[in-house]
């Protein structure tokens, strides 16, 4: 089982213009955990990418999840962003990886279509 290492706090943002979101993030023994809360509009995808950026690319991170448990809503630009972290994580040899993913992602590929 994994201890959970103190919480990170929490980095709050309205990056929408009329719906909440935010994110927090902590580490889980050597995994960085990226949990998101909220409505994860464009406005917030946009918001995301640099401190996933950050988290992956520039403080070399070697494993990141992204918990999507507490979204209430994801823009399908979400998936270019998760894409796009995926690529850095491997370019670095490391990890990344989506929790609870799999309603969110039914729910975006069907207003997709």
């Amino acid at each position: 089982m994994l201890e959970v290492a103190p919480t990170v706090p929490a980095a709050e943002a309205d990056l929408t213009t009329d719906r909440q979101f935010s994110f927090s993030i902590r580490r889980v023994g050597a995994t960085v955990v990226v949990a998101l809360y909220g409505h994860f509009d464009k406005h917030s995808v946009a918001g995301l990418t640099p401190v996933l950026r950050d988290l992956i690319d520039d403080q070399g991170n070697q494993s990141v999840v992204v918990d999507l448990e507490g979204v209430s809503y994801a823009d399908p630009s979400a998936v270019g962003l998760f894409r796009d972290a995926w690529r850095w994580a491997r370019t670095h040899r490391a990890s990344f990886g989506l929790h609870h993913s799999a309603a969110l992602v039914a729910d975006t590929l069907t207003l997709t279509e």
